[in-house]
């Protein structure tokens, strides 16, 4: 028998330190029934790695949710978002024991999206840091690179809109952004970080 799923909102994790990880972490909802309001703070996270590229269309299985392992190998390193309303992610710092080719961090179909303190030291050399797709109201600062990436986030989706990168330490970035398949052009802002006594 089927058992449609509840709702789960309200939700704060902080301060997990997570060695060996063989999973993606995953925070979805269903269709239909939205994930809202969790914040995440505070997590180490160092995960086994050696993983492949995935497609982000991964399917949707009510049936088993919310099994941890339902979705099998996802296509983020360190955490996959899906059917959010209210998310946000402080202090997340990435390690990999083997290099991994996945984006650190997918959000897909999430709204009021904070990103504060993000660390990776694992670098896709041919997939963005971070992938945002149908991302609506992102706010990401405080976030440093100092490892040289191709490309630190990546938005897609028609349904992409006002994601602002302000204050964010991103100089080890060939590309701060890239606006990719069906993204509107003004879907992104970006405002440099500023150094002590500049105007």
């Amino acid at each position: 028998e089927n058992i449609a799923p509840g709702s789960i909102k309200n939700v704060s994790i902080q301060n997990v330190t997570a060695t060996g990880a063989n999973l993606t972490s995953s925070i979805t909802g269903v269709e239909g029934g939205r994930v809202q309001d969790v914040i995440i703070d505070g997590f180490t996270l160092t995960a086994k790695g050696g993983g492949a590229v995935k497609d982000i269309d991964v399917p949707e299985v009510p049936a088993k949710y919310p099994d941890g392992d339902m979705f099998g190998e996802l296509p983020a390193l360190a955490l996959f978002t899906r059917h959010v309303d209210g998310l946000t992610v402080r202090n997340l710092k990435v390690h990999s024991g083997q290099p991994d080719p996945r984006p650190g961090l997918i959000a897909d179909d999430v709204t009021r999206l904070q990103i504060t303190g993000f660390e990776s030291t694992n670098i896709p050399e041919q997939q963005p840091l971070l992938l945002f797709r149908n991302v609506a109201g992102a706010l990401l600062n405080g976030n440093l690179l100092t490892t040289p990436a191709s490309v630190y986030l990546s938005v897609m989706g028609s349904k992409s809109s006002a994601i602002a990168l302000h204050g964010n330490s991103l100089e080890a970035a060939r590309k701060v952004f890239v606006i990719g398949e069906g993204a509107p052009a003004g879907s992104i802002s970006v405002e440099p970080v500023r150094t002590p006594g500049e105007r």
